[in-house]
Protein backbone atom coordinates (compact mmCIF):
# COMPACT_ATOMS: atom_id res chain seq x y z
CA UNK A 1 0.00 0.00 0.00
CA UNK A 2 2.79 2.69 0.64
CA UNK A 3 6.75 2.08 0.22
CA UNK A 4 8.80 4.54 1.83
CA UNK A 5 12.22 4.77 0.29
CA UNK A 6 15.83 5.88 2.18
CA UNK A 7 13.80 8.97 3.37
CA UNK A 8 15.39 12.13 6.10
CA UNK A 9 13.55 14.71 7.28
CA UNK A 10 15.17 17.63 9.69
CA UNK A 11 13.94 20.19 11.64
CA UNK A 12 16.06 23.20 12.52
CA UNK A 13 17.44 21.42 15.78
CA UNK A 14 18.76 18.67 13.01
CA UNK A 15 17.59 15.54 11.77
CA UNK A 16 15.00 13.19 12.88
CA UNK A 17 14.36 10.61 10.17
CA UNK A 18 17.83 9.92 8.76
CA UNK A 19 17.29 7.31 5.47
CA UNK A 20 14.51 5.01 6.82
CA UNK A 21 13.07 2.63 4.72
CA UNK A 22 9.33 0.77 5.08
CA UNK A 23 6.64 -0.78 3.48
CA UNK A 24 3.26 -0.98 4.70
CA UNK A 25 1.07 -4.04 3.33
CA UNK A 26 -2.57 -3.80 2.71
CA UNK A 27 -4.44 -5.11 5.63
CA UNK A 28 -1.84 -4.90 8.29
CA UNK A 29 -2.05 -3.47 11.76
CA UNK A 30 1.30 -1.48 12.33
CA UNK A 31 2.43 -0.17 15.57
CA UNK A 32 5.67 1.96 15.07
CA UNK A 33 6.97 2.28 18.63
CA UNK A 34 10.25 3.52 19.98
CA UNK A 35 11.90 6.03 23.30
CA UNK A 36 10.70 9.97 22.75
CA UNK A 37 12.66 11.71 20.25
CA UNK A 38 13.38 8.99 17.67
CA UNK A 39 11.09 9.87 15.14
CA UNK A 40 7.47 8.35 15.21
CA UNK A 41 5.48 11.32 15.30
CA UNK A 42 7.43 12.88 12.43
CA UNK A 43 7.39 9.89 10.49
CA UNK A 44 3.37 9.69 10.63
CA UNK A 45 3.25 13.06 9.67
CA UNK A 46 5.62 12.35 6.89
CA UNK A 47 3.06 9.89 6.24
CA UNK A 48 0.23 11.80 6.29
CA UNK A 49 1.66 14.77 3.77
CA UNK A 50 1.42 17.04 6.65
CA UNK A 51 5.47 16.96 6.54
CA UNK A 52 7.43 16.48 3.05
CA UNK A 53 10.75 14.59 3.52
CA UNK A 54 14.31 16.65 2.70
CA UNK A 55 15.14 13.58 0.31
CA UNK A 56 14.03 10.09 -0.85
CA UNK A 57 10.63 8.84 -2.05
CA UNK A 58 7.33 8.14 -0.89
CA UNK A 59 4.98 6.36 -2.85
CA UNK A 60 0.80 4.83 -2.56
CA UNK A 61 0.17 2.33 -4.61
CA UNK A 62 3.18 3.08 -6.57
CA UNK A 63 2.31 6.16 -7.23
CA UNK A 64 4.83 8.91 -5.99
CA UNK A 65 2.81 11.00 -3.13
CA UNK A 66 3.75 13.97 -4.35
CA UNK A 67 1.61 14.01 -7.18
CA UNK A 68 -1.10 12.80 -5.41
CA UNK A 69 -3.33 15.93 -4.73
CA UNK A 70 -4.65 16.47 -0.62
CA UNK A 71 -7.96 16.22 -1.73
CA UNK A 72 -7.79 12.67 -3.49
CA UNK A 73 -4.95 11.80 -0.77
CA UNK A 74 -7.81 12.12 1.95
CA UNK A 75 -9.77 10.05 0.28
CA UNK A 76 -7.44 7.36 0.86
CA UNK A 77 -5.95 8.35 3.88
CA UNK A 78 -6.94 9.57 7.37
CA UNK A 79 -4.95 11.03 10.47
CA UNK A 80 -5.85 11.32 14.08
CA UNK A 81 -3.30 13.34 15.63
CA UNK A 82 -2.52 13.37 19.54
CA UNK A 83 -3.11 15.90 19.99
CA UNK A 84 -7.28 16.28 20.13
CA UNK A 85 -8.15 19.67 21.26
CA UNK A 86 -10.74 21.76 19.16
CA UNK A 87 -10.48 25.50 19.24
CA UNK A 88 -14.12 25.88 18.20
CA UNK A 89 -17.17 25.03 20.19
CA UNK A 90 -18.49 22.53 17.69
CA UNK A 91 -21.31 19.71 18.64
CA UNK A 92 -20.09 16.45 17.97
CA UNK A 93 -22.41 15.98 15.03
CA UNK A 94 -20.92 18.71 13.74
CA UNK A 95 -17.40 17.55 14.25
CA UNK A 96 -17.14 14.91 13.01
CA UNK A 97 -19.53 15.35 9.56
CA UNK A 98 -16.26 17.58 8.77
CA UNK A 99 -15.07 13.64 7.77
CA UNK A 100 -16.78 13.60 4.93
CA UNK A 101 -15.43 16.90 3.45
CA UNK A 102 -12.70 15.11 1.09
CA UNK A 103 -15.90 13.26 -0.79
CA UNK A 104 -18.78 15.82 -0.58
CA UNK A 105 -16.75 19.22 -0.73
CA UNK A 106 -16.83 22.26 1.86
CA UNK A 107 -19.90 23.74 0.54
CA UNK A 108 -21.83 20.74 -0.75
CA UNK A 109 -24.58 19.29 1.01
CA UNK A 110 -24.39 15.94 2.38
CA UNK A 111 -26.36 13.41 0.70
CA UNK A 112 -28.08 9.90 1.65
CA UNK A 113 -25.10 7.85 1.33
CA UNK A 114 -23.08 10.54 3.65
CA UNK A 115 -25.61 10.81 6.28
CA UNK A 116 -25.53 6.94 6.49
CA UNK A 117 -21.94 6.53 7.07
CA UNK A 118 -22.26 9.08 9.44
CA UNK A 119 -25.08 7.44 11.78
CA UNK A 120 -23.14 4.10 11.39
CA UNK A 121 -19.89 5.55 12.42
CA UNK A 122 -21.17 7.09 15.60
CA UNK A 123 -23.76 3.90 16.47
CA UNK A 124 -20.31 1.33 15.66
CA UNK A 125 -18.08 3.79 18.15
CA UNK A 126 -21.01 4.01 20.51
CA UNK A 127 -21.16 7.84 20.86
CA UNK A 128 -24.75 8.35 19.46
CA UNK A 129 -25.36 9.75 22.76
CA UNK A 130 -23.08 12.26 22.41
CA UNK A 131 -24.44 14.12 18.94
CA UNK A 132 -25.49 17.39 20.67
CA UNK A 133 -22.64 17.99 23.16
CA UNK A 134 -20.33 20.57 22.51
CA UNK A 135 -16.88 19.00 22.10
CA UNK A 136 -15.31 21.08 25.25
CA UNK A 137 -18.00 19.30 26.84
CA UNK A 138 -16.21 15.52 26.85
CA UNK A 139 -14.25 13.63 28.93
CA UNK A 140 -10.75 12.98 27.13
CA UNK A 141 -12.05 9.33 26.50
CA UNK A 142 -14.78 10.36 24.48
CA UNK A 143 -13.31 13.10 22.65
CA UNK A 144 -10.83 10.35 21.33
CA UNK A 145 -13.88 8.26 20.15
CA UNK A 146 -14.73 11.22 18.82
CA UNK A 147 -11.50 11.62 16.74
CA UNK A 148 -11.91 8.19 15.83
CA UNK A 149 -15.53 8.88 14.32
CA UNK A 150 -14.42 12.03 12.19
CA UNK A 151 -11.08 10.04 11.00
CA UNK A 152 -13.24 6.54 10.18
CA UNK A 153 -16.20 9.00 8.24
CA UNK A 154 -13.26 9.84 6.07
CA UNK A 155 -13.93 6.24 4.49
CA UNK A 156 -10.06 5.55 4.04
CA UNK A 157 -7.90 2.66 2.64
CA UNK A 158 -5.34 3.82 5.21
CA UNK A 159 -5.79 4.75 9.00
CA UNK A 160 -2.59 7.07 11.08
CA UNK A 161 -2.94 7.05 14.51
CA UNK A 162 -1.19 8.90 16.78
CA UNK A 163 -1.34 7.75 20.35
CA UNK A 164 -5.07 7.38 20.00
CA UNK A 165 -4.94 6.00 23.80
CA UNK A 166 -2.80 9.12 25.46
CA UNK A 167 -4.07 10.31 29.00
CA UNK A 168 -6.83 7.40 28.80
CA UNK A 169 -7.95 5.32 31.45
CA UNK A 170 -7.60 1.36 31.18
CA UNK A 171 -10.65 0.80 30.33
CA UNK A 172 -11.42 3.48 27.72
CA UNK A 173 -7.47 2.49 26.29
CA UNK A 174 -9.07 -1.18 25.59
CA UNK A 175 -12.46 0.33 24.15
CA UNK A 176 -10.25 2.30 21.21
CA UNK A 177 -8.10 -0.47 20.98
CA UNK A 178 -10.54 -2.93 20.29
CA UNK A 179 -12.70 -0.37 17.53
CA UNK A 180 -9.22 -0.05 16.05
CA UNK A 181 -9.03 -3.76 15.56
CA UNK A 182 -12.41 -4.02 14.72
CA UNK A 183 -11.79 -1.44 11.63
CA UNK A 184 -8.73 -3.21 10.59
CA UNK A 185 -10.77 -7.17 10.39
CA UNK A 186 -12.52 -5.08 8.04
CA UNK A 187 -9.70 -4.45 5.98
CA UNK A 188 -9.05 -1.07 6.86
CA UNK A 189 -4.82 -0.77 7.06
CA UNK A 190 -3.56 0.98 10.43
CA UNK A 191 -0.47 2.35 11.56
CA UNK A 192 -0.20 3.71 14.95
CA UNK A 193 1.95 4.78 17.00
CA UNK A 194 1.92 3.58 20.95
CA UNK A 195 4.02 4.44 23.87
CA UNK A 196 2.13 1.77 25.36
CA UNK A 197 4.60 -1.74 24.58
CA UNK A 198 2.10 -4.05 25.70
CA UNK A 199 -0.33 -2.31 23.88
CA UNK A 200 1.28 -2.34 21.07
CA UNK A 201 2.35 -5.99 21.54
CA UNK A 202 -1.41 -7.56 21.85
CA UNK A 203 -2.65 -5.69 18.71
CA UNK A 204 -0.39 -4.76 16.01
CA UNK A 205 0.00 -7.78 13.73
CA UNK A 206 3.85 -5.94 13.18
CA UNK A 207 6.21 -3.78 14.94
CA UNK A 208 8.89 -1.05 13.63
CA UNK A 209 11.06 0.10 16.42
CA UNK A 210 12.91 3.45 15.98
CA UNK A 211 15.54 4.80 17.67
CA UNK A 212 17.59 7.87 16.27
CA UNK A 213 15.13 8.29 13.39
CA UNK A 214 16.22 4.86 12.43
CA UNK A 215 14.58 1.55 12.23
CA UNK A 216 16.41 -0.46 15.22
CA UNK A 217 14.61 -3.78 14.06
CA UNK A 218 10.83 -4.82 12.87
CA UNK A 219 9.36 -7.56 12.26
CA UNK A 220 6.50 -10.05 14.75
CA UNK A 221 5.84 -8.57 18.29
CA UNK A 222 7.85 -11.46 19.37
CA UNK A 223 10.74 -10.58 16.82
CA UNK A 224 10.61 -7.05 18.09
CA UNK A 225 9.68 -6.82 21.70
CA UNK A 226 12.90 -8.34 23.31
CA UNK A 227 14.47 -7.41 26.59
CA UNK A 228 17.74 -6.79 24.17
CA UNK A 229 16.25 -4.96 21.96
CA UNK A 230 13.79 -2.73 24.31
CA UNK A 231 16.92 -2.17 26.84
CA UNK A 232 19.24 -0.97 23.87
CA UNK A 233 16.50 1.51 22.79
CA UNK A 234 15.01 2.62 25.52
CA UNK A 235 17.90 2.79 27.87
CA UNK A 236 16.47 1.33 30.49
CA UNK A 237 16.52 -2.18 32.60
CA UNK A 238 13.07 -4.00 31.93
CA UNK A 239 12.01 -7.97 31.92
CA UNK A 240 9.77 -9.41 29.31
CA UNK A 241 7.53 -12.34 29.71
CA UNK A 242 4.55 -14.23 27.72
CA UNK A 243 1.14 -13.23 28.41
CA UNK A 244 -0.21 -16.32 29.97
CA UNK A 245 -3.73 -15.47 27.66
CA UNK A 246 -2.44 -14.82 24.37
CA UNK A 247 1.27 -15.45 24.54
CA UNK A 248 2.59 -12.08 23.32
CA UNK A 249 5.60 -10.67 24.77
CA UNK A 250 5.06 -8.03 28.02
CA UNK A 251 7.24 -5.59 29.03
CA UNK A 252 8.12 -4.89 33.20
CA UNK A 253 10.39 -2.58 34.20
CA UNK A 254 12.63 -2.54 36.39
CA UNK A 255 12.90 0.48 39.12
CA UNK A 256 16.38 1.28 39.69
CA UNK A 257 16.38 0.41 43.94
CA UNK A 258 15.48 -3.15 42.89
CA UNK A 259 18.35 -3.83 39.80
CA UNK A 260 21.52 -5.55 40.71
Amino acid sequence: MMRIENISFSYNAGPVISNLSAEIRAGEFVGIIGPNGSGKSTLLKLMSKILSPSSGAMSMGGRDLKEISLERYARQVAYMPSDTEVCFSFNVREFITMGRFPHAGRYAGLGKKDLHIINMAARNLGIEHLSEKRMEELSQGEKQMVFLAQAIIQQPRLLLLDEPTSHLDIGHTYRIMDSILKLNSEDLTVVAVLHDLNLASEYCKRLILLKDGKILRHGSPQEVITYQNIENSYMTRVLVYKNPFSGKPHVFGIPSSLRK
